[in-house]
């Protein structure tokens, strides 16, 4: 039993330290996503409108929430590219 439970114990500990990493990778690839979106737009190459701009900015900082709010930055980004 208390092999069962310390096996389970770190399948969970090895879960959320991967989890932790890939939380780490969607910040830094929105970071640099979100640079790029900056730069496009100071150059004129992109255009957005001032509710595009904070529907942008509010999917992008619910995105590292949750799975769904995830699913709706990508499908808005899919959207304006």
């Amino acid at each position: 039993m208390k092999q069962d439970l310390g096996k389970e114990i770190t399948r969970i500990y090895e879960n959320l330290r991967r989890r932790k990493q890939l939380d780490e990778e969607l910040k830094m690839t929105l970071d640099a996503f979100l640079s790029i979106v900056d730069e496009k737009a100071d150059n004129k190459e992109l255009s957005f409108t001032n509710d595009e701009w904070k529907q942008l900015g509010m999917l992008a900082s619910r995105s590292v929430r949750d799975t769904e709010s995830l699913w709706q930055f990508t499908n808005f980004i899919a959207e304006k590219f």
